[in-house]
């Protein structure tokens, strides 16, 4: 009975353990804890050279938190659509890099002295439509690395190192930012974002190629089915309305 007891407590956290065990998630896993842990980094960074480099007016820094987001707003649904007739991993994959690539072209502008209020709104916005693609083809990727049976041990994994990220990287990019500075942090986060392409490309994933639509069927039919069959479904719907209010309250917090 003993040993009954020991077997069931210590279940989760052998299937914790075993989901890492599975190559394309472990790849998977790995890229996403490290972008969370740079993003969260790069985000107390951002701020602080929108207060001592740019001397942003509270307007100003009102604009660049809203650019962040406003991809959301005006492409979510598209990019949504968009994903079922691409492949995730390649989107996912170029999408990193070009995070690493913008990262990397604050250092250039820091030295640069060219680093203003537009040079980095622009920074800002491309990181949000870039966001917007990853997050978009990541969610519906993750079903595909791992069995269905091991689908929601994967989501807990993953929702775990976001916590930590979230609450450890901050304290960590504060006293890396009075360390090094603000060229070589940013230099740091593109290294990790290429870093996380690397492991996103080795994921070994079989995506069924999209099906064939008629000419006539476009992007649009696809976003106005899906907006139904969300908004029909006794689940989908309140978690949807949730979501959205959740969003709204928490970006205008922020």
């Amino acid at each position: 009975m003993n040993d009954d007891r020991a077997s069931a407590r210590s279940g989760p956290r052998e299937r914790s353990r075993g989901i890492l065990r599975h190559p394309p998630f472990a790849y998977f896993w790995s890229a996403t804890t490290i972008r969370a842990f740079g993003g969260a980094i790069a985000g107390v960074a951002f701020q602080v050279l929108i207060v001592t480099v740019v001397n942003a007016t509270p307007l100003q820094i009102s604009i660049l938190n809203a650019l962040g987001v406003v991809p959301y707003l005006f492409l979510g649904l598209i990019i949504g659509a968009l994903m079922d007739r691409w492949s995730r991993q390649r989107t996912l994959v170029l999408t990193t890099i070009g995070r690493a690539a913008t990262l990397a072209a604050i250092p250039i502008l820091l030295l640069l002295n060219a680093l203003d209020f537009w040079a980095l709104a622009v920074v800002v916005l491309i990181l949000g439509v870039l966001t917007l693609f990853s997050d978009s083809a990541e969610q519906p990727l993750l079903p595909r690395i791992v069995p269905r049976a091991s689908l929601v041990t994967a989501n807990s994994r993953i929702g775990q190192s976001r916590t930590v990220a979230g609450t450890a990287g901050p304290a960590l990019g504060g006293v890396l930012f009075n360390i090094v500075g603000a060229p070589i942090l940013f230099a740091f986060e593109a290294v990790i974002n290429a870093i996380a392409a690397i492991l996103q490309a080795r994921i070994n994933v079989d995506e069924p190629k999209p099906e064939k639509r008629p000419p006539e069927r476009h992007a649009g039919h696809d976003i106005a089915e899906g907006m139904r069959y969300t908004y029909q479904h006794p689940t989908l719907r309140p978690l949807a309305l949730s979501g959205h209010v959740w969003f709204l309250g928490n970006r205008a917090s922020s």
